[in-house]
C-alpha cells in the first residue's frame, strides 16, 4: 500500500471554514471508494502554520494511473467550486501542486506520476 498527503491552500479562511472545506474534500475522495482517506494526526512541525493539520488529508491505497486520474478530477472539481487555491499532493520526496487542471493535463499528470511510481517500486501501472 502506498500513502500520500494532500495539503490544501485555502487563503483567507478561518479555522472553521478550513475544517469544513477539508472535510468536504475528504468526503468527495472517499466517495470514489478507491482508498482510505483520513485526517493527518501526526504532530505538526514546530515551524508549521497554525492551520497546518486542518488542511491535511492522508490517502492510503494503490495509486495507479486510473486512481490518480480519478483523484485529480475530484480535486479539480473541488477547487473550482470552493475557495481553495490549490491542493498539493506529497508522496515521499515528490510534490505536485494541483490547480484547476484541464482534462488532458489531468490525464498526462496521472500517467506520468503512475509510471514514475511503477519505475520506483518495480510494479506495473494500470
Amino acid at each position: 500500500m502506498q500513502s500520500a498527503r494532500l495539503v490544501l491552500d485555502i487563503p483567507g479562511a478561518d479555522d472553521r471554514e478550513t475544517d469544513r472545506l477539508t472535510t468536504l474534500l475528504g468526503t468527495d475522495l472517499r466517495s470514489l471508494g478507491l482508498f482510505s482517506v483520513r485526517r493527518d494526526t501526526s504532530p505538526a512541525p514546530e515551524d508549521a502554520k497554525s492551520a497546518g493539520q486542518l488542511t491535511e488529508l492522508v490517502l492510503t491505497g494503490v495509486f495507479s494511473a486510473g486512481t490518480i486520474t480519478a483523484v485529480t478530477r475530484v480535486i479539480t472539481a473541488y477547487i473550482k467550486r470552493t475557495s481553495a487555491r490549490s491542493v498539493t499532493w506529497q508522496q515521499g520526496d515528490k510534490k505536485i501542486v494541483l490547480t484547476g487542471l484541464s482534462a488532458d493535463d489531468q490525464k498526462a499528470l496521472a500517467e506520468a506520476f503512475a509510471e514514475n511510481e511503477a519505475r520506483d517500486n518495480g510494479g506495473a501501472t494500470g
